[in-house]
């Protein structure tokens, strides 16, 4: 059985540069229980769907750390350009897509999961957006700078469809199903700020709901009927029905909104909030656990360091050992066809050694003698046989005395067969060659 579902939350240094590190947080105790060292600024992280990796990007940075969540070890970064932000891994894990405002990319770069670097760029425009993937693998991107939502073809890596929203898209979520996408708006002229929904069969804006000021990250529970909203108007997660399309409840938060997140069976919401940038203040983080049922906050997670981006996932099986094979020779016997073809011969032989010489030799019934298992011992054998049968217990002239312990001696027995034999003429070769025949 799996253990708790593992929350993975990006988190900054005491003072910058001081290199960061990915917190993991056991949600069955509500513990930091391991702590990875990452990049100067992490920003934003996502899992693959085998939970074996996460990936971070370094938003003061170029590039993004590939994290063994096995090993909890650093594997390598990956060089995407200048300011990599929100970054999500596709459905079959083949692929992680990053946002990137800057040159080389301007929009998303492709990182190859499997060689860990960099295949292709997909221009957007410049404007830190944010991304999010469907069930499909399609990839809906926000670009700020032209009031849109780009639908990328994760095929050819190209535009596949433009979504006109209002003006300055951010975050985005789309829902378990693939149907719904929503995108938050904060309309910067006019203060105003809502979340839309796209039909994603039609790529068409089918309705808001009013959100105050300042939306932030998104997380849509399992069942996809509710909305968790970060809000840094009045710091605080928003719950929005999303049958109904209204803001159903408001959960207050100390610090500022970072990322939220909620866990596989939807029980539970984690939003993380970090502490403003204050000199001389030592900066704090803290994710605060939600109960999906209640609405209110049942735990903090207290960090000494500030805390931004969170994915959660179960916690990843670690490899199978593969047990060590001993190779083991069998010699395969080779047996001739008998007459009969759907029946396979079988020998009632007994292998034992006669005589000193280290010589195997076998009983043979007639048995085996119709069945047609013949091989150039069997044939001396049966030749000795008829040799006993001719000279009737004479003994086997070898230049030894006949009584000698040491001869062989032919004889043949007469008298009431053994159990083990009466229903068989069989021929024993021995230390002393005993010729069992019926009469």
């Amino acid at each position: 059985m799996p253990g708790a579902p593992l929350a993975y939350v990006t988190t900054l240094g005491a003072s910058y540069p001081t290199p960061a590190a990915l917190a993991i947080i056991d949600t069955g105790s509500n513990t930091v229980v391991a702590t990875v060292p990452a990049e100067h600024y992490s920003f934003s992280v996502a899992l693959s769907p085998d939970g074996h990796s996460a990936y971070v990007s370094d938003n003061a940075g170029d590039d993004v750390a590939v994290i063994d969540t096995v090993t909890r070890s650093l594997v390598t970064s990956v060089v995407v350009g200048s300011y990599p932000g929100d970054i999500a891994v596709s459905p079959d894990g083949r692929r992680a897509y990053v946002m990137v405002p800057r040159p080389p990319a301007d929009g998303v770069a492709v990182i190859d999961t499997t060689t860990n670097s960099v295949i292709t760029g997909i221009p957007l425009g410049q404007g830190q957006g944010a991304l999010a993937i469907a069930p499909d693998g399609a990839i809906y991107a926000t670009d700020p700078a032209g009031d849109t939502v780009q639908v990328i073809d994760p095929t050819s890596n190209t535009i596949a469809a433009r979504i006109p929203v209002d003006a300055h898209p951010g975050n985005i979520a789309i829902t378990p199903d693939g149907l719904r996408v929503y995108v938050s708006i904060n309309d910067r002229s006019s203060g105003n700020s809502e979340l839309s929904v796209i039909d994603a069969m039609t790529n068409t804006v089918t309705g808001t709901t009013p959100m105050p000021n300042s939306l932030g990250s998104i997380a849509i529970t399992p069942d996809g009927k509710r909305a968790y909203v970060m809000n840094f108007e009045f710091p605080s997660v928003m719950v929005v029905d999303l049958a109904m399309n209204s803001v159903i409840d408001m959960i207050p938060l100390a610090l500022l909104p970072g990322g939220i997140a909620v866990t596989p069976d939807g029980r539970f919401v984690y939003a993380v909030s970090y502490s403003d940038f204050v000199v001389g203040v030592p900066p704090e983080g803290n994710v605060s656990v939600i109960d999906v049922a209640t609405d209110t906050i049942t735990a903090t997670i207290f960090m000494d360091m500030q805390a931004f981006g969170i994915a959660i996932g179960l916690p990843p099986s670690p490899p199978t050992a593969t047990p060590s094979m001993t190779a083991t020779t069998t010699a395969t016997p080779t047996v001739t066809p008998t007459q009969t073809p759907t029946t396979t011969a079988t020998s009632s032989a007994t292998p034992f050694s006669a005589g000193g010489g280290g010589c195997s030799l076998v009983l043979l019934s007639q048995r085996d003698l119709r069945a047609g298992l013949w091989n150039p011992l069997m044939i001396v054998a049966v030749l000795l046989s008829r040799y006993a049968r001719r000279n009737r217990c004479s003994p086997y002239r070898n230049g030894t005395s006949g009584n000698s312990s040491s001869s062989v001696i032919c004889r043949q027995v007469r008298g009431r067969r053994p159990a083990t034999s009466r229903r068989r003429r069989s021929i024993v070769l021995r230390h002393r060659l005993d010729w069992r025949l019926a009469p």
